[in-house]
Formats: C-alpha cells, sequence, structure tokens
C-alpha cells in the first residue's frame, strides 16, 4: 500500500503546502511553496512540530512573489534540506519582481537579498541542491504510469529510510536546457538548469513508485523590456543606468539594497507604468499516472469553509470511502495564467492524460477569473478544487470560478487564514485487485 498524506496549510493570501508519501517503512516529504500573510510563521511553527524526521526530501518553488516565499525564512534554517526545483527566471524578471515589491512596501532586505540571488540564498539555508527549470514547448505525459505497485511490507509505518529520486521518463538524466545562463552576471548563482520535458520519478528499491512532473510557463520577455524601457524613461538617464546593461546590473541590486532615496524613486516611477503580464510560475503533478488500483480516500473537510457553507458533508468531521476510482493525484498550478488559451493548450498537451487521474486542483492565483476559467475546470475535471486566499477578498477565488466548479460537480474549498479552514487529505492506494 503506498499513503499520499497532504495538508493545505491556512495563511491567508498565499500558499503552502505539504505533502508525505509511505510506502512499506520509506517516505518522502516534499513542500510546494511556503508563503502568506502574517499567519504563515505559526503554521510552519507547527509544521516542524510534526515533522518527526526533520527532513524535507524536495522543496518545490513556483514562482517569486512574495506571498508563495515568505514562510522560507522560518522554514529552511531548521530542517535538513535535500533539493530544491524552482523556475529559471531572467534577471529582467528578478528586477521587476524587486520594483513591484518596493512599490507595494515589501521591500524587506531578507526578500530583496532573495531575489538579487534565489540560488545562492537557497543554498545559504542548507539546500543540497538546486535546479532551475524552464519551460518551453510542451514535454509528452500522456502515458506515464508507474504501471504498479511492489506488494505491501509488514510494517508500513516504520520509517526506515528515504524514496530515491530519479529523473522521467529516461530514470536516467534530466535534459538539460540548451540556453545558457547569461555570462556578464557576477553576483547571480545558478543551479542545474534543465527543460520541463522531464518529470522526477520517486522509486522503492529500483522501482518507481511516484511521479512528480512539473509545467513551466515563462514570462513574455518583450514584455519585461518594454516595461524597462519606460521605467527608463520615467528615471531618467543617470537614474535609470543600472537598467539599461545587464552588465550594470549588479548596480541596480546594490543601490536597491542600501539606498532608500533609489527606491522611493523607483516606487515613483513604477506606479506610473504599471501593468499586468504573464508572470513565470511552475505547476506540479503530483501522482502516479495512469495506475490500475484501489484507494480509500481520507479527509477532514474545514470548519469553516465560506464557499459551502456546510453543504458538502460535515465540517470539521473526518470523512472515508474507498472505490476503483482512478482519481486520487494532486495539482499545484502557483499563478500560472490558465485561463489564456494559448498556456492552458500547452498545459493540456503537456499532461494528457496525467490530467485524467486529479482529484484535487489548487487553483491558480488563489482562484482568479483571469488564471482560471471554463477550460481548466473541463480539462481537468477535478472532485475539488482549493483557493488558498483570504476570506475578506471579494474577487479570490472570483464567484464564477466557483459557480463552474459547482456546475461540474467539483466541490470548491476556501483555505484562508483562519485555522479552522486548513484543508487535510490522506489516500491509501492498493494494487489492482487487492
Amino acid at each position: 500500500m503506498l499513503t499520499h498524506s497532504r495538508i493545505q496549510h491556512p495563511v491567508g493570501h498565499g500558499f503552502f503546502h505539504s505533502s508525505t508519501l509511505y510506502i512499506n517503512g520509506a517516505r518522502f516529504n516534499y513542500v510546494y511553496d511556503c508563503g502568506g500573510g502574517k499567519e504563515v510563521k505559526y503554521r510552519v511553527h507547527h509544521y516542524l512540530r510534526t515533522l518527526d524526521d526533520g527532513r524535507i526530501d524536495a522543496l518545490f518553488i513556483s514562482h517569486f512573489h512574495r506571498d508563495h516565499v515568505s514562510g522560507l525564512d522560518q522554514l529552511l534554517p531548521d530542517v535538513d534540506l535535500g533539493s530544491v526545483y524552482i523556475p529559471y527566471v531572467t534577471d529582467t524578471e528578478l528586477m521587476l519582481l524587486a520594483i513591484e515589491a518596493i512599490e507595494a512596501r515589501e521591500d524587506d532586505s531578507t526578500y530583496l537579498s532573495f531575489l538579487d540571488d534565489p540560488v545562492q540564498w537557497l543554498r545559504d539555508r542548507g539546500a543540497e541542491r538546486v535546479t532551475e527549470i524552464r519551460g518551453g514547448p510542451p514535454g509528452d505525459f500522456t502515458e506515464a504510469s508507474v504501471l504498479e505497485l511492489p506488494p505491501s511490507g509488514e510494517d508500513e509505518h516504520r520509517v526506515s529510510e528515504r524514496l530515491g529520486v530519479s529523473p522521467y521518463p529516461s530514470m536516467s538524466r534530466a535534459p538539460e536546457s540548451n540556453k545558457s545562463p547569461d555570462t556578464t552576471e557576477s553576483r547571480r548563482s545558478h543551479g542545474k538548469i534543465v527543460n520541463h520535458q522531464t518529470g522526477y520519478a520517486l522509486s522503492y528499491h529500483q522501482r518507481a513508485v511516484w511521479l512528480l512532473i512539473p509545467f513551466v510557463q515563462e514570462a513574455a520577455e518583450e514584455k519585461l523590456d518594454q516595461f524597462l524601457r519606460d521605467i527608463r524613461q520615467l528615471l531618467g538617464e543617470q537614474t535609470a543606468r543600472p537598467l539599461l546593461r545587464k552588465a550594470s546590473r549588479n548596480h541596480f541590486w546594490k543601490e536597491v539594497l542600501a539606498s532608500c532615496a533609489f527606491r522611493k524613486e523607483l516606487r515613483q516611477a513604477y506606479s506610473k507604468v504599471h501593468t499586468k503580464f504573464n508572470r513565470t510560475s511552475l505547476c506540479l503533478y503530483s501522482g502516479c499516472g495512469h495506475l490500475r488500483c484501489h484507494k480509500r480516500y481520507h479527509w477532514r473537510f474545514p470548519t469553516k469553509n465560506p464557499l459551502t457553507s456546510g453543504c458538502f458533508g460535515q465540517s470539521g468531521l473526518p470523512c472515508c470511502f474507498s472505490d476503483p476510482g482512478s482519481r486520487y493525484a494532486w495539482l499545484g498550478t502557483g499563478d500560472a495564467l490558465l485561463g489564456d488559451a494559448n498556456v492552458l493548450s500547452d498545459f493540456t498537451r503537456h499532461y494528457g492524460r496525467l490530467l485524467d487521474s486529479v482529484h484535487t486542483l489548487s487553483l491558480p492565483h488563489h482562484g482568479s477569473r483571469h488564471n482560471t476559467g471554463p477550460g481548466l475546470m473541463k480539462a481537468v475535471n477535478p472532485k475539488i478544487a482549493v483557493a488558498a486566499c483570504r476570506q475578506s477578498d471579494p474577487s479570490h477565488p472570483s464567484p464564477s470560478v466557483i459557480d463552474e466548479s459547482v456546475r461540474i460537480g467539483c466541490i470548491p474549498i476556501q483555505v484562508t487564514g483562519d485555522e479552522t479552514t486548513q484543508f487535510e487529505e490522506r489516500i491509501n492506494i492498493f494494487p489492482d485487485g487487492n
């Protein structure tokens, strides 16, 4: 039997998801994003108390907005951290993320230092390996599957070893990106840069038992460059000089980190040219693929769920059911712009029939109508759709997104900063016929 336990932590407008895989005494702990409002430090503290072996085998970061990374500084110093997987982000986007943070007055030194050099920041906090994943043409995971599970051992709750991690489908080596980082960058560090046409398989005694498949939507580089030109024009040539050439970007970070006056000028300029555009964001599929299996599903419904008001099940009480259905997987979407037809087309081509196994979908950008549309809900057709956001936010999740979820028979769940909205799931997966 394989057990997948997962928790959507209540952090307000942000995202913090943790999961554990168990099979025959072996385990694998991973986290997808760790950020949010003022509540995040309490949720991280609680999570660390439940992490009995003190190790996070993998950390996935969907994107670098503060509400998705603000809890990392509390999480990482107190854990044994294995691999970190982040989307590859260009220098231009890192700089603009810093300008956005400055304009929003979220320019604390920890966050700006993270944006200055994300890979080195993570290494300094104990990451054994950092992998940067690029987007590009969709992969082909239509037939991805672990095919079968190994027989159950005698003691499935005795933690004695870790599950291994291998590139998938090659199971030997993740294909490296054919794009090299800019050689003029002297401050910024890089991890191993790979394409998202590969995924990762968790293995037990050299047999694949679980798949972790990323998809990266990249930002439009031409729009980022236009944004920098607008900033340059508003700031004037002398002030904007650090923004003009990649070779000068060290000066940008020096000024940003040290000069309040420079940050004030950026804040004023940004407010005049602010426009929305696609952001780089990493999605993550977590499941077995097309596994013939029988599952037993346990969940603890939030005591408070503002979206359903107790219409689905008994709030706060654990529920359990068994069935031979194929939906058991989890899919995180970060802030991916899956309301855009072109991005959604790449997303569905990339995952293919893996989407048929998704039970729980985390709605992109906290359930924003701009990022989520009927096309996504129809393509995935999940049983549960989770929106992580403040309860008082009128546009997150969007009422139209919730209406679409209910229309297709999906249960919408809102996880806010209130601890009673925490959403917990546990799925026991048995080999077919057990």
